[in-house]
């Protein structure tokens, strides 16, 4: 805290209301003491954790930096001033090397009180005192620090900002917002600087300006989001990378970007809130790149046969959904949410299905197979392969259930196909009894496979329609005819296990 250690009223050693006289007095004085190869010492002396400065340079230095009114009233701001009888009392305690005290006398003429005429300098005197513990060779203190700039910012915000600055500057005193920003501007800078070090973050330091005008508050906020923003859209272009490189690296990409760029994101909170649009934009963007690490993560290693997916994948929705539970996005993780949990409490059944999958691609097979069969052997061809799917179909339906749908499914079918390919032979090559006993024989043994309820109605229908014609057909041979030619049900077997 330059502006305080080697504060120009410190280094002349005058007051804020000094006169040109006066000044001019104590420049001459310590030229004299320089000429003496003495050390330069000032009745008025404030003893603080850093020692000023004085040298020949120095104090002509000081006494240029007052002598116009811009930097008369900046440095005036930023040193002590005896407002009142509490701040006299106090500052004999300072130099009589008692600080505690003299903070306590001040404190208990400022906290808990409103700004006052009576009280307002102790306000300033303590912003001022504070911030002069947080400088050179000193661990930061974050107390002190937050202190400091509450009591400087209820003091800049009140009325009496003014009537202190008229009571250094006089008439020549006329713009109070250009003063404030010069004032900010100095007392702010070191401060960034520590941002920029790791001493605290931006959303801290906002936090500690809460009490100064809220234009301020608005500057210094715009001037902490650019970084912000611009490390969010590094990382996550860094995550873009990986995914390039392979999408089996997304959970650890989706994961670091998380890791990274999440608490960058809860500065930016700090800065913007969340309902500002670009703090609402840049977590719908982190979000849907976590997302797409999760996506490709998940194709990626489903590819190479990896089967435990969910817990990782949950992990990297419910982080991007941490961050975005908001808006079109933070619905879509929602949904992409319930969707895992569902595959994770699955995992039991998948690994039932896995013992089948074989059984069920066959089963498949046999499907087209039946599909394309045509001409008189086909009824032999339909016999056999209704042989073959029994015991396939049984294990299917002793790991599912009877009843479940996609055993349902797959054993109606089997029975349809075997069915179209029996019609086909009766309507176009049975010739006799024996072609329609054979048809009705092999039907009988379709009706053994478990169907839904209205194909079982169609086999039921096109069963008694063969026995009736065999009833009808002449021992001699005559040929009957089908009276109910049913249309085929012809059921897909859709998806992977």
């Amino acid at each position: 805290m330059k502006f305080i250690y080697n504060n120009p009223f410190r280094v002349l050693g005058i007051s804020v209301n000094a006169t040109a006289r006066e000044k001019d007095r104590n420049v001459a004085r310590a030229k004299a003491f320089f000429a003496a190869k003495k050390q330069v010492r000032f009745d008025s002396d404030f003893p603080l954790s850093v020692e000023v400065e004085r040298t020949l340079e120095s104090i002509q230095e000081a006494s240029s930096q007052i002598q116009q009114i811009k930097g008369r009233l900046r440095h005036a701001h930023l040193w002590f001033w005896e407002g009142n009888p509490v701040d006299s009392k106090a500052f004999q305690l300072f130099r009589g090397d008692s600080s505690e005290k003299g903070v306590e006398l001040l404190l208990r003429n400022s906290s808990d009180k409103e700004i006052s005429p009576r009280n307002y300098s102790s306000f300033r005197n303590l912003a001022v005192y504070y911030m002069s513990m947080i400088g050179p060779g000193m661990q930061f203190n974050k107390e002190l620090a937050e202190a400091g700039l509450n009591f400087l910012g209820r003091f800049f915000r009140s009325d009496y900002f003014d009537q202190y600055s008229k009571e250094v500057a006089g008439d020549e005193y006329l713009c109070r917002e250009s003063t404030i920003d010069d004032l900010c501007n100095v007392v702010f800078k070191p401060f960034k600087q520590w941002v920029q070090m790791g001493e605290f973050d931006s959303s801290e330091f906002i936090e500690w300006i809460k009490e100064f005008p809220e234009e301020i508050q608005k500057k210094v906020k715009g001037s902490f989001i650019a970084k912000p923003l611009n490390d969010i859209n590094q990382e996550i272009n860094k995550a873009k990378e990986q995914l390039d490189k392979d999408g089996k690296y997304g959970y650890f990409a989706g994961k670091k970007l998380f890791e990274n760029a999440g608490p960058i994101l809860k500065q930016l909170e700090g800065l913007l809130t969340r309902k500002d649009y670009r703090y609402e934009a840049a977590a719908a963007d982190l979000a849907k790149q976590i997302r797409s690490c999760c996506f490709a993560y998940w194709e990626a290693e489903t590819e190479s046969g990896e089967s435990d997916l969910g817990p990782r994948c949950l992990y990297l929705t419910e982080k991007a959904y941490k961050l975005c539970p908001f808006g079109p996005t933070g619905d879509q993780l929602k949904d992409d949410r319930k969707q895992i949990k569902e595959w994770i409490a699955g995992a039991d059944e998948r690994k039932q299905q896995e013992k089948i999958k074989g059984d069920i691609e066959f089963l498949v097979r046999i499907v087209k197979k039946l599909e394309s069969l045509s001409g008189p052997s086909q009824l032999s061809q339909a016999e056999s392969m209704l042989k073959e799917s029994k015991p396939r179909l049984n294990r299917v339906r002793d790991v599912l259930g009877v009843g479940d749908d996609l055993y349902i499914k797959i054993s109606t079918g089997v029975a349809s196909h075997i069915m179209g390919c029996l019609i086909d032979y009766a309507n176009t090559y049975a010739i006799d009894r024996a072609d329609y006993a054979k048809v009705a024989k092999i039907m009988e043994k379709v009706g053994e496979l478990d169907m839904d309820y209205t194909f079982r109605r169609r086999w039921q229908q096109n069963l008694n329609v063969i026995q009736q014609n065999l009833s009808a057909t002449s021992s001699e041979g005559g040929k009957g005819c089908l009276v109910i030619i049913v249309v085929v049900v012809v059921i897909w077997i859709i998806g992977q296990l």
